[in-house]
């Protein structure tokens, strides 16, 4: 049976345990959010078999939290399970990566569409997220600007109030912060810092944030729709640019790699 979602606000308390509050609380937290952080920056590779006695000789979680962290990061979609050939780190290619904007952009709609206006403490907790995004796009931090934006969005979800909508869309949330990562990175590694860069990377992803805060403000229902489709289109859109006309295959994270 799923639990009902209760409070925007005490989703949010769940959400602000990988934020930069508190440390984790326990082992497998810690394992749990290494392991994810790992994935995100493409530490450990789309494709990557999983080793456990690799990842236990370089991490010191001991062999119970980081099971327990893999079962976590399944559950997710980070990693996968392939029967009796083990885990590994979910591919990416094109294909699934033009499922997952299928879906993400879906999702942004639905959650636009059901949103609680009055949800208790949204638009106070959305303002204290943006300051943080800001401040993470100033020092340049790729994995927690991104980490900052998921926060943003499972905070829009959680104030659907329906805990259903609100866990599918904060898994691809979760999964397209790996995209997010390798676009900053991409973009970033590809031309000098200039004012047009900055746009791009960071000003209009702010612009836009407060976009969606002055519609929730408003309570404007057809704005809300409009401009949360649109976050997520440019978001496609920027992979798209970064690809090109490449043929279906998996995505090339070398240009990550080296940097």
């Amino acid at each position: 049976m799923i639990e009902p979602l209760g409070t925007g606000r005490a989703q949010l308390q769940m959400q602000r345990r990988t934020l930069d509050g508190p440390e984790p609380v326990s082992k497998t937290d810690l394992a749990t959010n290494t392991l994810r952080d790992q994935i995100i920056t493409l530490s450990l590779e789309p494709g990557y078999n999983i080793d456990e006695k690799f990842l236990l000789s370089r991490f010191d979680f001991g062999r119970t939290p980081l099971r327990e962290a893999l079962n976590r990061l399944i559950a997710e979609g980070l990693i996968e399970s392939r029967g009796s050939r083990g885990l590994r780190v979910s591919p990416l290619n094109l294909s699934n990566t033009r499922e997952l904007f299928d879906a993400y952009i879906l999702a942004e709609r639905m959650v636009a569409s059901v949103l609680v206006f009055n949800d208790d403490g949204l638009v106070s907790d959305l303002l204290d997220i943006q300051k943080t995004y800001e401040a993470h796009t100033q020092s340049v931090d790729f994995l927690k600007v991104t980490k900052t934006n998921a926060a943003f969005h499972n905070r829009l979800a959680a104030a659907t109030q329906n805990a259903i909508i609100a866990r599918y869309s904060e898994q691809l949330t979760n999964l397209a912060r790996r995209i997010s990562f390798y676009i900053f990175k991409s973009e970033f590694g590809r031309e000098a810092p200039n004012r047009d860069l900055e746009e791009r990377l960071f000003q209009r992803p702010i612009n836009e944030h407060q976009g969606i805060i002055d519609a929730i403000e408003a309570t404007d229902r057809d704005q809300l729709v409009e401009l949360m489709t649109n976050h997520a289109k440019y978001f496609r859109d920027r992979l798209r640019k970064l690809i090109g006309g490449s043929a279906p295959c998996d995505l090339d994270f070398t240009i990550v790699q080296e940097r």
